[in-house]
Parts: C-alpha cells; sequence; structure tokens
C-alpha cells in the first residue's frame, strides 16, 4: 500500500528535494544507430503527451516512500497499472529528477510551473505540472540534459 506523507490524499506541494519520475518509452530515447545502445532521453520525452490530459504527467517518488529501488520499483508498478495494456516496454526506461530543479528549470525559460498532486487511479502519487507548455524545445532539452539525469531501466526492474 502507498504511503503518504499526510492523512489525506490531497493537493499536497510537492518539495524542492522530493524526486519525480517520467516514462520514456524506447521512440523518445537517444540509442546507438549501430548497436542500439542506451545514450540518454531526447527532449520530446517531455512533450505533453494525450494520456497526460493537458498537464506533464510525472510520478512522485517519496510519495511511496524513501528514494531507494524498491520505491522506485513500487511507483513503476503503480504507473503500469494506470495504462490500458498494463505493460511497459522491455526497452523503456523512467527518468528521475528533483522537484526543486524541475521549477527552477521552467523558470530559466519564463515558465512559472506548478506541481500538482493529482492521483490518478492506482498510481496514487502522480502529478501533473500545470502552466508547462513543450513549445520550448530548449527547455525540454534541459530537463532531459540536465534536471532528469538519472536514467533506470524497466528490463532491470521487479514490478509487482
Amino acid at each position: 500500500m502507498a504511503q503518504t506523507r499526510g492523512s489525506v490524499l490531497s493537493k499536497q506541494t510537492i518539495p524542492d528535494g522530493d524526486h519525480m519520475m517520467r516514462f520514456v518509452p524506447y521512440k523518445q530515447q537517444q540509442r546507438d544507430p549501430d548497436t542500439d545502445e542506451f545514450m540518454g532521453i531526447l527532449g520530446t520525452a517531455f512533450s505533453v503527451r494525450e494520456s497526460d490530459k493537458g498537464g506533464l504527467s510525472l510520478t512522485w517518488l517519496e510519495h511511496y516512500g524513501p528514494h531507494e529501488r524498491s520505491t522506485v520499483e513500487m511507483a513503476a508498478s503503480a504507473f503500469r497499472d494506470t495504462l490500458r495494456e498494463k505493460k511497459l516496454g522491455g526497452k523503456s526506461y523512467f527518468a528521475v529528477g528533483l522537484a526543486g530543479l524541475t521549477r527552477a528549470t521552467a523558470a530559466q525559460y519564463d515558465k512559472q510551473i506548478r506541481i500538482v498532486h493529482a492521483p490518478d487511479g492506482p498510481n496514487t502519487g502522480h502529478v501533473e505540472l500545470h502552466r508547462f507548455s513543450d513549445e520550448d524545445r530548449r527547455l525540454l532539452d534541459a530537463l532531459s540534459l540536465e534536471v532528469y539525469v538519472d536514467h533506470i531501466p524497466v528490463a532491470g526492474m521487479t514490478l509487482r
């Protein structure tokens, strides 16, 4: 069962030092053209998807517990369970970054984003970036290259 910092699953403020993760499918990754080796994520990983329902969707890790491998796997499982297919691609990754650095980086590009806790079915740690638009490619690149730099492969995870 998910743990929360408060007793109510409400619109909580995500602390600057807490981590958030974004699902990165294969097509939004930088790969070696000869070996297919993972080299990083593309800025397009932060484009608003139809499934994002208007605000960029992320999962708040500390909502599920301390930032460690088992917590990442719990959060990944919760994210997966929101998908219609209940399946994550074997070559997919999760990119992890800090909430405060996300806010600060967006501000450098004149975006005053809000990170809003918005539980989504089984993903009670779901958050949305409001006042975010993906029109500025420089911001998307900055998020992928400077903020969400911890890349965790789905293939090595034990999902529940």
